[in-house]
């Protein structure tokens, strides 16, 4: 069984659904372990920057047109300063420019921290053999992460790992978002197999295509 949890806005096309499906259930015709997909739009909540250069802007905006122009009256400065204050977040927050005065490391942080807490939303971690495995994208912020259960990590070494994340973003930076998965799939299961062989009795933790 495969598992979908739509987003607000669908972020993967049916094609590209039944693509990661389709190589989902091939991998769980080789490993008991469980093998979750999860995309994000975005991670974090980023207004603090956006809300302080808007107000430190519509604060300067009324001193401005005090020294340098005619208007004088409390009221026209004031809604000179609201005005701004509206028209700057709105630019900054609907057209996406918030993320840029945004440093990449708070950006990495934030989908990080959000990879993990879907890990455990999704129970990942109470698997009976501890062989779980989250495919995590988040988009604004261009951050790939795989995280593994301690099962996995007690049978594969960390380098195997890191040399699925690199092929992971690079497929995702050359070709697709959906292809990037389902080829990381391919090679978590082809990882996993040794270690964790189909058992029927794990067949029930299905894996998942979650759009978050």
């Amino acid at each position: 069984m495969v598992k979908s949890i739509s987003s607000k806005r669908a972020i993967f096309s049916d094609v590209e659904k039944q693509k990661i499906a389709a190589a989902i259930l091939e991998a769980e015709k080789i490993t008991s372990g469980r093998i979750v997909t999860v995309i994000a739009e975005q991670s974090g909540d980023y207004m603090a920057p956006s809300l302080s250069l808007s107000i430190a802007v519509s604060f300067a905006v009324p001193l401005l047109l005090w020294f340098f122009s005619p208007i004088k009256s409390f009221i026209e400065l004031w809604l000179c300063q609201a005005a701004v204050f509206m028209l700057l977040e709105s630019l900054l927050h609907f057209s996406g420019l918030e993320l840029l005065l945004v440093p990449n490391a708070v950006k990495k942080k934030a989908a990080s921290r959000h990879a993990y807490e879907q890990f455990y939303k999704l129970g990942l971690h109470t698997m009976k053999n501890r062989a779980a495995i989250l495919l995590f994208v988040s988009l604004k912020e261009r951050y790939a992460e795989i995280i593994t259960d301690i099962g996995i990590s007690q049978n594969v070494e960390p380098e195997t790992w890191r040399r699925i994340i690199n092929k992971f973003i690079t497929d995702i930076k050359t070709a697709t978002t959906a292809e990037g998965f389902v080829n990381a799939i391919g090679e978590c299961a082809t990882v996993l197999s040794p270690h964790f062989p189909y058992d029927a009795e794990q067949a029930e933790y299905s894996a998942a295509i979650i759009e978050d």
